[in-house]
Parts: structure tokens; sequence; C-alpha cells
């Protein structure tokens, strides 16, 4: 039977997933606080025959495994976590919720503004996991895959799937820089053949406004997608400002403290051939072959490179692919007025998934990925 005949034949009906996702959307919690959407998926995952299911892992974190007698193994990931983002959609199942966010105390606005609950992360559940022993088997024992799969909703056409080979996503350094002065970089840093962005996200000086403040603290996002040019970027913003520090005759040397740092996401062209060749099969023209990376950076790409091996080292392969989650008609329009700067992206406070037929194809995206290396040839 070919994977179109059993998608056919066995897709359960998705009104059910459609109330649990509005569900979700409407009640959000930030990185590592998804209390909700890990007891529902929990439980889900128990009132399912036959699936094997493990909680608390790094903390909110849990795997259901699902034996089906001998072959490969495949780990489909799901992320669950919200952005602090204020909701602006006005929609019935807009999120109005706040909550004190663990990583620095202050409450806040909390949306699913990145698509997570469609495909149920500011990035630290995987490495949580992998340090709380995913593969450990005197731990959570969760089965060494040969492959890890994972997929990410993106404002394009909701319906389209797209895969590229080799690097998928970018990296992404972000650290609090205490500093006097600051400077520019990526003018005179990086090749402009080389996609490199520097986010000062925030900046905090002083607490009044008659009063100068004696340090101001930032917080940085360093992207790119090129080794050299993630190297280079990051050596020229201490350098720079050093530089200017002294220039300034600061009375300390400014202080750098990474937050967070994720790795290139990088598919491996093999599997990524694999899942094209079964994409085009299932999706037609709507499969977007070697489409554009994801601007954004994954912790995805820990769960294989962190995974034991059959060599006895680390790493297995893997494949991250992007698809629709925006009405068709909203791009149709944007098109033709030449404002597609109107349409709602991730992280903004209007992103929102058309709820069909994105969560229809999410479904048979993963299935046909997961048969893709499980069906019986």
């Amino acid at each position: 039977m070919d994977t179109p005949t059993i998608l056919k034949k066995y897709t359960p009906d998705l009104h059910r997933y459609e109330t649990i996702y509005k569900h979700l959307h409407q009640n959000p919690g930030l990185s590592l606080q998804e209390d909700l959407a890990a007891r529902m998926a929990a439980t889900f995952l128990e009132n399912l025959i036959g699936f094997d299911v493990r909680t608390d892992i790094g903390g909110r974190g849990l795997i259901g495994i699902l034996e089906n007698d001998s072959g490969l193994t495949v780990l489909l990931r799901a992320d669950t976590d919200a952005l602090p983002v204020k909701e602006l959609t006005s929609l019935p199942c807009a999120s109005t919720k706040r909550e004190v966010d663990i990583e620095d105390g202050i409450e806040k606005y909390v949306m699913h503004a990145c698509g997570h609950d469609m495909h149920i992360e500011r990035g630290a559940g995987a490495r949580a996991m992998i340090d709380d022993g995913l593969y450990d088997p005197e731990r959570h024992a969760c089965p060494i895959p040969d492959v890890v799969l994972g997929q990410h909703v993106m404002p394009v056409v909701a319906g389209q799937v797209g895969t590229r080979k080799g690097i998928a996503g970018s990296a992404a350094d972000s650290f609090r820089l205490t500093v006097y002065g600051k400077g520019g970089i990526i003018s005179r840093e990086a090749n402009p053949q080389d996609a490199a962005v520097i986010t000062v996200g925030s900046v905090i000086a002083g607490m009044t406004e008659n009063i100068i403040a004696d340090e101001a603290a930032l917080k940085i996002n360093v992207r790119n997608f090129n080794p050299g040019t993630r190297e280079k970027v990051l050596k020229s913003i201490k350098r720079i400002v050093k530089a200017e520090c002294d220039a300034s005759n600061a009375t300390k040397e400014p202080l750098f403290e990474p937050t967070s740092n994720f790795p290139f996401l990088i598919n491996d062209e093999s599997i990524t051939q694999k899942l094209s060749d079964s994409f085009d099969q299932v999706f037609g023209e709507n499969h977007i072959q070697n489409c554009a990376p994801l601007g954004g950076s994954e912790d995805f790409g820990i769960l294989a490179s962190e995974a034991p091996n059959k060599e006895g080292g680390k790493g297995v392969p893997s494949c991250y692919w992007l698809f629709g989650g925006t009405d068709p008609e909203l791009i149709r329009k944007a098109q033709e007025t030449g404002r597609m700067e109107d349409v709602p992206i991730n992280h903004g406070p209007l992103f929102l998934p058309v709820i069909q037929p994105t969560l229809k194809t999410g479904v048979e995206i993963l299935v046909t990925g997961a048969l893709t290396f499980l069906k019986k040839r």
C-alpha cells in the first residue's frame, strides 16, 4: 500500500484536534513552563493504544514510544513553548494570558506567536532533555533513533511543504553585554554575500530620567548561516566594544555573559532526498524543493547530534522541513497589492496559522516522513 493510500484510509477525523489546538493557543506557556501542553500531550498519548509514555524529562519534556517489531527507529520531534508577546489577533481563541518568566522573574504577556501550538521554542527544551539523560538507559531510556525528523510552520501558503539539503537554519549566539558605548559591526565586518544579523533586543540603563546611569546592559542576538562569518562577527563585536569602552575611558572592562547558543541547522543530504521523493509522491506541486532556509535558529539538531550512533560515537542524521500556515487568499491579495509585508510573520502579535489545511498538512507530512523509513519495502 503506497503512502497516499495509507493517508486516505487511516487519517482520523481532525475536528477534535482543532479543539485541542484552540485550547492550547488560548493557554500558552513560556519555554520550560509549558505545564498544560505537557499534561495534555501525556494524557492524549496514554489514551492511545501501544504508547509507552515517559514524562518529566528535563522539566516538561516527554516522549511517547510506539514499538512495532524490529527495524529502524524514527524520532519525531515536536515543540510546545510560546513567546513573551501580547497577542493582537482579536480572535475568539486569542491568548490574554500573562505569567512570570522564570528566566528573568518578570511577568509578561504570552502568545503562541511562532506556531508551536500547531506542531506540538525559545529553544531550551532539547538541551534540557539531553542533559537530563534522554538517551541514558539508566535515566529515561529513549530508544536510540536512526533518524530524527522535525518541522516548523511558516507564513507561506497553507498546504505547501518545503525541504532543503545542507544548512537549513541559522546559528544563533545570545549574550548580555554590559558597556558604556557601542558601535556598528555588520556593514564593515561581514561579506555582503553572507547573511548576518545582529539584534539588540533589550537595553537597560538607569531607573529615572534625571539620573545618568553608570552602566548599560544590552541583550544581543547574533544570527548567520556561515561558520566563518559566525566566528568573525562574534570576535568583531568584542573587539569593537572593547575599543569603544577604552576610547570612552570606561571605568571597567565590558562584561560579556553568554545566555544561549544554537548550532547550525544542517539537514542530511541523503535523508532529505528520501523525504523529498516521498513528499513529491504525496504533495506533488505543493512540495517546494530547495526552499529558503529558516531565518531563525533551532535546538532541534541537538537531539540528533547528541544521540549515540552505531559506530560508538555521537550523531545520527536528521532533517527539518518547513510547511505553510497562512490563508492562501490572504497571500494572494497581498501579492496582488504588492503588500506582502502585511502578511503576519512568526514572532509577531498577529501571527496565527489558519487551522485548515495547516493541521491536515502537518499531520500528513509527519506521517509521510515516518513512513519513508518505517514502511515495509
